[in-house]
């Protein structure tokens, strides 16, 4: 579980994608559920990040002519 980013009174967490680590996913929901006024969380969410959330975070990264050049690339392998 490591931190990624941290705005305001929000925090992301990123929990690693293996069987491992997802199967405590269960414990860790009632925990939270049930220590919500312990911890002081007013709400929680879970999300998977997904390809198309690598690909705006790399687009995001661009700043090089033929960085775009790749990511036109991308785009077209992408729609196919």
């Amino acid at each position: 579980l490591n931190i990624k980013e941290e705005h305001g009174d929000q925090i992301t967490y990123v929990i690693k994608d293996d069987v491992e680590h997802t199967k405590v996913f269960p414990v860790m929901l009632a925990e939270l559920d049930e220590n919500k006024t312990k911890y002081h969380i007013k709400s929680y969410g879970l999300s998977n990040s997904g390809l198309e959330q690598v690909f705006l975070r790399v687009a995001d990264e661009i700043t090089r002519p033929e960085d775009y050049e790749r990511l036109s690339q991308w785009k077209k392998f992408q729609n196919r």
